[in-house]
């Protein structure tokens, strides 16, 4: 009997500790206030389409003193040469660094010492 409550409570702790191991939105850990967030999974489709391009543009023209912009480029994107030895591209403006990064833990590298 004592064997099976062992069992049983190691069970409950197991499934209690995975609770926190569910999706979690990162953008929680972030004061948000204020912001609005768009993420394009079918860039393609906008793309494709002169009146979007447009709308876009105008939007983020538009925008450009208001705007946290980081676009990453990882698996979802075949780069895997073009990236050498790393595993993801980030292109992001200062104001976003400024709001969700830390400037100091950036390590510049220059443009020529990249590979092709």
């Amino acid at each position: 009997m004592k064997h099976n409550n062992i069992i049983i409570m190691s069970a409950l702790a197991l499934v209690i500790s995975l609770t926190g191991c569910g999706n979690i939105n990162k953008l929680s850990e972030y004061d948000m206030t204020g912001i609005s967030f768009i993420e394009y999974t079918d860039i393609d489709t906008v793309c494709e389409d002169k009146e979007l391009i447009n709308a876009g543009s105008n939007l983020l023209s538009d925008q450009e003193d208001n705007l946290l912009l980081s676009y990453v480029v990882d698996s979802a994107i075949e780069l895997s040469a073009e990236l050498g030895d790393y595993d993801h591209l980030v292109f992001t403006n200062p104001k976003w660094i400024e709001n969700f990064g830390d400037s100091g833990k950036l390590k510049p590298i220059e443009y020529s010492s990249l590979s092709k």
